[in-house]
């Protein structure tokens, strides 16, 4: 995403919320993100946020236009992965950009409720920013559609899809017993 700040005008700011390093023990910001941080070139339009208590998550995810959605560059992470800031950026109606690794797709679909970028390509994540930026219509519509979808998706409607699941299991798993027991006793 730093990379990308390169390439959009002045009038595009970046703000990082959360852990910024590996370890969430650094008390000072890591000597490589200081460097792109400061840089004359986009040194005034990045803002690094500390993690905030989760009642405030929301006030962040607000005082952002688009949301972006990055990825990690482990394999596990980009394949397995659940992103949960994404469940967080669908309730609040604003535009997603996320990079387009498999754990993503699972949620998003480009063009209906985000508009993903090829991983690890700062050309690319720059291009589609401005496009959402010069497309309003565009932008509503990826996050209404992200909204109308966080319904299906809230904690407590993921927790019950997971007991429904769990059930299921159970009860085929009952009457496989069941029958099984039964073949047995038959014979």
């Amino acid at each position: 995403m730093l990379k990308a700040m390169h390439l959009l005008p002045d009038r595009f700011c970046l703000r990082l919320v959360g852990r910024i390093a590996q370890d969430s023990d650094l008390p000072q910001i890591p000597t490589w993100l200081s460097e792109l941080v400061n840089d004359p070139a986009i040194a005034g339009r990045v803002q690094l946020v500390p993690p905030v208590p989760v009642d405030q998550v929301a006030g962040e995810i607000d005082r952002c236009d688009i949301l972006c959605q990055p990825a990690s560059s482990h394999i596990l992470t980009q394949r397995y992965a659940s992103p949960l800031k994404t469940f967080d950026y669908m309730v609040r109606g604003k535009p997603i950009l996320a990079a387009d690794v498999p754990c993503h797709r699972e949620l998003l679909q480009d063009g209906v409720n985000a508009v993903l970028y090829p991983y690890a390509e700062a050309e690319q994540l720059a291009a589609r920013i401005i496009s959402l930026a010069e497309q309003p219509r565009l932008a509503a519509a990826i996050a209404q559609k992200a909204w109308e979808q966080s319904i299906d998706n809230t904690y407590d409607s993921r927790a019950r899809r997971i007991l429904e699941l769990a059930g299921e299991v159970w009860i085929s798993s009952t009457h496989n017993d069941f029958e099984s027991n039964k073949t047995a006793a038959s014979e």
